[in-house]
């Protein structure tokens, strides 16, 4: 298993964290 798979992996979860925070924020607004 190679090292970047998993980087890539826990970028890809915090982006969608971030969006999903972000797409709430405008939401509330």
């Amino acid at each position: 298993m190679k090292p970047s798979i998993t980087i890539d992996n826990f970028l890809n979860r915090t982006t969608l964290l971030l969006l999903t925070m972000i797409l709430k924020e405008i939401s509330v607004q």
